[in-house]
């Protein structure tokens, strides 16, 4: 049973970090099923993803694109929030939708996935395990079954959400959605076992400080997450405001790590200040989504946890 520990806290962590961290579930009798729910949901998933890369010998480039191919399945084709202009609890209408896209809300949702909901969970639980942090921890057997329960709970999602949306998508969108998903997700695993073994040689620069780092991960989900806050309620501006906002943040923290990993002396140290900068944002603004004097409270004791593991892991560092 000790063996599959890690396995437990993965499963926990990552619906911690998606949803109840970033105060999408508010504390009342609906807490549980709600958490218990997402774990058979995120929690699979990011486990499903994990075990697979390490099979493969992935780096977490690749991870975070099985996760981005995890967001488009769940967002495109289990909930279809990227199209249903009147998703529950979204309130942006037609703001943004082309071609049948929401391509305000997309980029939002799906780097929330891609960072928060699998990979900085998978990398946080790998730091508490610094020994076993490259071996899978589950066996065929393990494998399976945690595969059957994540496609068991995206097939409910997908009832789940017909029936309180009474929306579907054309055809052709979720045809195309499953497409992309399936040619990422064949990309992240396409590396021959000689790429994925091969050592990376350090470049001849330096790496910033890991303050840096830490500094560019909280601002780059800040913009990220404040564009999703801002646009349009508070501020009123033309959707292609919003989405290239996104999408130059997106693709300008993406250059800096993909330069900054390459620098001879990158370390666990950086690793780990970019995940403290990513996991600040949702500590941050969990308490403009948390509604209440009951909610905040909770909100502040899942945020003193997450500030607790993260000086927890930079002592052992």
């Amino acid at each position: 049973m000790r063996r599959l520990v890690p396995v437990f806290i993965l499963l926990v962590i990552a619906p911690a970090v998606a949803e109840l961290l970033l105060g999408d579930i508010p504390l009342n009798t609906a807490l549980l099923p709600t958490f218990l729910f997402d774990i058979a949901l995120y929690g699979t998933g990011a486990v499903l993803i994990r075990e697979i890369a390490r099979r493969r010998n992935l780096g977490f480039a690749r991870i975070m694109m099985l996760a981005f191919a995890y967001g488009l399945l769940e967002e495109g084709i289990a909930t279809q929030s990227l199209f249903n202009p009147h998703f529950p609890g979204l309130n942006l209408g037609t703001y943004g939708m082309v071609l049948g896209v929401n391509w305000v809300w997309a980029p939002y949702v799906l780097g929330l996935h891609s960072v928060w909901s699998i990979t900085l969970p998978i990398f946080l639980t790998e730091l508490m395990f610094p020994k076993r942090r490259t071996d899978p921890w589950l066996k065929r057997v393990g494998m399976w079954t945690n595969g059957v329960i994540y496609i068991l709970a995206l097939t409910g999602t997908v009832f789940l959400y017909l029936h309180l949306t009474d929306f579907c998508a054309s055809p052709v969108l979720l045809a195309c959605v499953l497409l992309v998903a399936i040619v990422i997700i064949l990309f992240a695993l396409r590396s021959s076992a000689s790429s994925t073994r091969a050592v990376a040689v350090p470049g001849s620069k330096n790496a910033p400080s890991p303050w840096v780092a830490c500094v560019t991960a909280l601002l780059g989900g800040a913009v990220l997450f404040g564009t999703h806050e801002l646009f349009p309620t508070v501020l009123s501006a033309p959707a292609v405001v919003p989405f290239l906002v996104d999408l130059a943040i997106i693709v300008l923290v993406a250059t800096l790590i993909s330069r900054w990993i390459k620098c001879r002396n990158w370390g666990n140290a950086h690793a780990l200040a970019l995940a403290s900068g990513a996991l600040l944002n949702t500590v941050i603004f969990g308490f403009f989504i948390a509604s209440g004097e009951t909610n905040s409270v909770f909100h502040a004791v899942l945020s003193a946890a997450a500030i607790g593991l993260l000086a927890m892991l930079n002592w052992r560092r």
